[in-house]
């Protein structure tokens, strides 16, 4: 049952804005990526729907937002320790169009924060308010009987 009466707690309503945004740039960076020569698919792209179905209190959207944020705790560092590790420079990149060089200190700073932004995102999906949010209310016998 998807609660929509009820409004999502703050913390909640900021991590699922989060996942919309990266959603709209995945979408945007897609479609932008063939106007520079490249096609690109950004699995970021079905992070829109599950922050609009976290906001309605959808419990399969908390699931698959688990584990977006997993994979990128996943992720994230082992990408950057690949890229740290490489001999090339790092790029600041808008939906994948170079922007200019960075030091790799600043590419360091960002995967840090990137971090710990996805504890931020954990810690959030794993409060009790946001756990009761996304509760399935499930009918009791007497009200299936009733039926």
């Amino acid at each position: 049952m998807i609660t929509q009466d009820r409004k999502p707690p703050i913390l909640l309503q900021i991590v699922a804005w989060l996942f919309i945004i990266e959603g709209i740039f995945a979408i945007l960076e897609m479609i932008i990526s063939p106007f520079y020569g490249r096609l690109f698919f950004d699995f970021g792209l079905f992070c829109l729907p599950i922050g609009k179905r976290m906001l309605k209190g959808d419990p399969k959207s908390r699931e698959w937002a688990l584990l977006f944020i997993y994979l990128g705790f996943i992720l994230v560092p082992i990408i950057s320790w690949v890229l740290m590790d490489a001999s090339g420079p790092f790029y600041l990149k808008v939906f994948g169009i170079r922007i200019q060089e960075i030091d790799a200190s600043i590419f360091l700073l960002f995967a840090i924060g990137s971090m710990l932004l996805t504890l931020f995102e954990l810690y959030v999906m794993y409060r009790a308010d946001t756990k009761q949010f996304f509760s399935v209310d499930l009918p009791s016998e007497e009200e299936e009987v009733g039926k």
